[in-house]
């Protein structure tokens, strides 16, 4: 991060996670490896043709594996581990991380991301016309659904 922020503000963000994350009981840490993150998203859109239960406790367990745990999400094991707790077989997780299954659709996806300027994450679009990026207090969505809402 403070290769693309600078030192500086690398440390602003990061506490600004911080600050904002353990409001709701997140504890951001930022010493861990950070690698290609590809086959994680591979198995997050495999995980989606088991249903959004499955998606939804591998997204959780992967968060937390980066975001908390300092784990390394391009690691295969402990992709294997994290879609095995989800509720995916080893064998069909396996055979994802081994094989090119989801890779057209997640190559398609970072394209598109890249097209509409988001640089980084997390990034939020709401209703297709306001951008949030970084870690965004509860009351700015709100604020948005609201204009939204009224039409502005």
């Amino acid at each position: 991060m403070a290769s693309r922020l600078g030192t500086a503000r690398a440390q602003n963000v990061q506490q600004h996670l911080q600050r904002v994350g353990s409001s709701d009981g997140i504890s951001f840490k930022f010493g861990g490896r950070t690698g290609n993150s590809r086959n994680s998203h591979r198995l997050m859109h495999f995980a989606t043709l088991r249903g959004s239960d499955v998606q939804c406790r591998l997204a959780e367990l992967l968060f937390r594996a980066y975001f908390e745990e300092e784990k390394d999400i391009a690691n295969q094991e402990m992709l294997l581990e994290a879609g095995v707790r989800a509720g995916l077989d080893s064998n069909e997780v396996n055979r994802c991380l081994e094989t090119a299954i989801g890779g057209n659709e997640v190559d398609a996806e970072v394209l598109k991301i890249k097209e509409d300027g988001v640089k980084g994450v997390p990034h939020f679009t709401v209703n297709g016309k306001r951008h949030f990026d970084g870690a965004v207090d509860a009351t700015e969505f709100f604020e948005a659904f609201i204009d939204i809402k009224q039409g502005s």
